[in-house]
This record gives C-alpha cells, structure tokens and sequence, in this order.
C-alpha cells in the first residue's frame, strides 16, 4: 500500500481510496474492505479532509459471474 499511495497521481483521495479498495480485493480471502483516505492540512481553515469507502468483493474485481 506505500509503494501505490507514494507512487500515485491521483488528484482525488476517492479515486486513491477506490483504487486501495480494487488492491485489497484482488486477494480472493478479502469478502469486504473499509478504506479511509485523509489528507491533513488540505484546506486552509480545516484540520484534514478524509474520506471513507467500504466495498465488498463482487462490487470491484473481478466482475461476479452472476452479473
């Protein structure tokens, strides 16, 4: 996860966060994953913007049979 978080260009932590999910998932053991991105200091008057995902397997990769 640090070398694809280090390495990427995302310049949207949902697409960040999406792609982290897509990872995890691509184990066959991983029925689910919740994922939180947080980005200090990205606004001038906030602390940190963060966001948060849960998916499940058959919702990223790969593409359910059954769909």
């Amino acid at each position: 996860m640090v070398e694809l978080v280090e390495g990427s260009n995302f310049f949207l932590i949902e697409a960040l966060a999406q792609e982290i999910a897509k990872v995890c998932t691509r184990d066959e053991r991983v029925v689910q994953v919740e994922v939180t991105v947080d980005k200090p200091a990205a606004l001038r008057f906030a602390r940190s913007v963060a966001v948060e995902i849960s998916r499940k397997r058959k919702d990223l990769w790969p593409p359910s049979i059954s769909e």
